[in-house]
C-alpha cells in the first residue's frame, strides 16, 4: 500500500488502465487484508459501481466554482 501515497508520481492516464481501475485494485487490496470475509468487498470495488459514482460525484462538488452554503 506504500505506493498509493505515490500515485500522481507513477499513475498515468493515457496508460493502459483507467484511474477506476487502479483505484479498485488498491481498495481490493486494503479490504481483502482487513476482512474476514474478502468477497464481501466486491460490491465497493467495482469500477463502475455505487461507491465509484458517490466518489465522482464528491469530486465534480469539489471541482466546482465555490457556492454559498443555503441559509439554514
Amino acid at each position: 500500500m506504500g505506493s498509493s501515497p505515490w500515485a500522481w508520481t507513477w499513475f498515468d492516464p493515457a496508460g493502459p488502465h483507467t484511474a477506476e481501475e487502479v483505484g479498485s485494485s488498491l481498495v481490493d487490496m486494503v479490504l481483502g487484508g482487513l476482512l474476514t470475509r474478502p468477497a464481501a468487498a466486491s460490491g465497493l470495488i467495482d469500477p463502475s459501481g455505487a461507491v465509484a459514482k458517490v466518489v465522482h460525484a464528491c469530486l465534480a462538488d469539489a471541482a466546482s466554482p465555490n457556492e454559498q452554503p443555503p441559509e439554514p
